[in-house]
């Protein structure tokens, strides 16, 4: 292993589909992207000042990014040189991401909202959108989990979210 351009931790790889040298790594204050097959390494602006905890990259559009915060989530279309926000409730905490790997308007979010705070009472639950982030659905039917922890969204096709829960 040799070291990536003073890149000194890498807390989140993320492969771009379609482009064989190209590779998003997330360490804890920066993105950083390569098209050469890290022989060379730039910086992706960051789509706020709230660290990232979470990056993805469109199976179905390689120059479009998804970034979670704790302020909120972010998608860009150009590899970063502008980020569009999107929020969520103010009781909503974002969790992990999801893109369909066919659609790159078809997203899910999977989020921990805290329905009693006196009682530390959380609920989970996911949200999708089919217009790249117009409009959100929540995929909370008959979804029942023992703890935000049990949720993990695995895989998404056309249409089908498959959510793992242990």
């Amino acid at each position: 292993w040799l070291e990536a351009a003073g890149i000194t931790s890498a807390e989140e790889v993320a492969f771009i589909p379609g482009k064989n040298n190209s590779v998003l790594i997330r360490s804890a204050n920066q993105i950083y992207l390569t098209e050469d097959s890290g022989n060379n390494w730039i910086v992706v602006p960051a789509p706020s000042s709230s660290p990232v905890f979470e990056i993805k990259v469109s199976a179905a559009n390689p120059d479009q990014f998804f970034a979670l915060t704790q302020s909120g989530f972010y998608v860009t279309t150009n590899q970063g040189d502008d980020w569009k926000s999107y929020r969520m409730p103010n009781s909503r905490t974002l969790k992990s991401v999801q893109i369909s790997s066919t659609d790159e308007k078809r997203w899910y979010l999977q989020y921990e909202e805290s329905v009693n705070p006196n009682r530390a009472i959380t609920e989970v639950g996911i949200l999708s959108t089919k217009d790249g982030g117009k409009t959100w659905q929540s995929k909370n039917k008959d979804l029942r989990v023992a703890s935000p922890t049990d949720i993990d969204i695995v895989s998404t096709s056309e249409g089908l979210a498959l959510i793992g829960v242990t």
